[in-house]
């Protein structure tokens, strides 16, 4: 046994005035240490090797260090329920695990700096999932997010928000189809409604733009103003039917209004 200056218990073996790799180490602070170390240099010793760390707040670290950091394989269990169980570079969250969040969610994936980065699966406790890429604990890049509505969204993210190209599947059934700017409709895109009606345009911040497409599921089509959230004819258009004729004037919530034309072909 090892009394040191500061209060640290050593406890090995030794051999030609050398401590063993193998020890045990009670802290002044309370910590506790049962593992391999670095037995060529105490000044300071190292922890090296498999090992497994206590601290006196109730966390623990199990697994591999290398010239005192944590390195290779190992689990972390911090104290308000959370662990990490995964690779290690120099004392950091590095390369791939698995984290289990006290919200009960569960995150598998790549990491970087402590931060989920690269490639990743989180499940929340509620049914949703994130599968995509990640950067600095945020989506960022390709993912696929289905809610606990069931609802999904699969496209492109930036700071975990929907941005650029994506495609998301609603609960009543519509799919839009189209460019998303911080976590809202932005942009041209297409809605495809679940009474077959499919509605081509411009949103901005989810509202439908004024000017817009729309096929009808009998044939017929429109082009002109229609009611942005409504999606219906509004304002000045043409309806070309299916069968060959048009009819262009005045529409307030997909009824004719005031004076127009129809021509017959």
């Amino acid at each position: 046994v090892w009394i040191r200056k500061s209060g640290t218990i050593i406890n090995g073996l030794w051999s030609n005035d050398r401590l063993q790799q193998q020890v045990e180490i009670k802290f002044a602070n309370g910590d506790f240490y049962k593992g391999e170390i670095d037995s060529s240099n105490f000044k300071p010793f190292k922890f090296h090797g498999r090992g497994v760390y206590k601290f006196r707040i109730g966390v623990i670290y199990d697994g591999n260090y290398k010239n005192g950091l944590r390195e290779g394989f190992g689990k972390y269990s911090y104290e308000n329920g959370e662990e990490y169980q995964g690779d290690w570079i120099k004392g950091e969250r590095q390369g791939h695990g698995t984290m289990k969040y006290s919200d009960g969610s569960i995150y598998r994936g790549g990491w970087s700096n402590n931060k989920r980065e690269g490639k990743g699966v989180q499940t929340f406790a509620n049914g949703g999932k994130f599968e995509g890429t990640w950067k600095n604990d945020l989506y960022t890049g390709i993912g696929k997010y289905i809610w606990e509505s069931r609802e999904e969204y699969e496209g492109n993210w930036t700071d975990s928000l929907r941005n650029r190209y994506g495609i998301m599947k609603y609960l009543n059934g519509d799919i839009f189809k189209g460019e998303w700017e911080k976590d809202k409709r932005h942009g041209k895109g297409v809605l495809l409604l679940k009474d077959r009606r499919r509605v081509e345009g411009t949103w901005e911040s989810d509202i439908l733009q004024p000017i817009a497409k729309i096929d009808y599921p009998n044939g017929d089509k429109y082009e002109g103003e229609v009611n942005g959230k409504t999606f219906q004819k509004h304002g000045r258009g043409v309806l070309f039917f299916h069968n060959g004729g048009k009819y262009n004037g005045h529409w307030s919530n997909d009824k004719e209004i005031g004076q127009g034309k129809y021509i017959k072909e």
